[in-house]
């Protein structure tokens, strides 16, 4: 989803996307997470391929930080739509770990 808004808005200029969505009220945290959503390009990793990543970095102990924080949209809404999974994927990946101490 984020790919087609991202190319969509290719030629639309973020400070008139702002500029746009200022006049619409809508909250400076959310006018920023929008502008992000449609110019910015992010790696798509699933969970597992990020902790066996990180395991090979010498990361343990993992625990993930499941937010939710003000623009978080996916985890907010994950439990009340049913094509969830599909329409939000399965979020922000924030993890907290600790570095081995023979990697460091």
């Amino acid at each position: 989803m984020q790919d087609a808004c991202i190319k969509c808005f290719k030629n639309v200029d973020p400070v008139s996307i702002r500029s746009i969505l200022e006049n619409l009220n809508y909250s400076r945290e959310k006018i920023t997470h929008l502008v992000d959503w449609f110019k910015a390009i992010y790696l798509q990793t699933k969970p597992n391929s990020l902790l066996k990543t990180l395991k090979k970095l010498g990361f343990t102990n993992f625990r993930r930080l499941n937010g939710p924080h003000k623009n978080d949209l996916d985890i907010n809404q994950i439990k009340t739509h049913i094509d969830s999974k599909i329409k939000f994927g399965t979020g922000e990946l924030r993890y907290i770990c600790q570095l081995s101490m023979s990697e460091k």
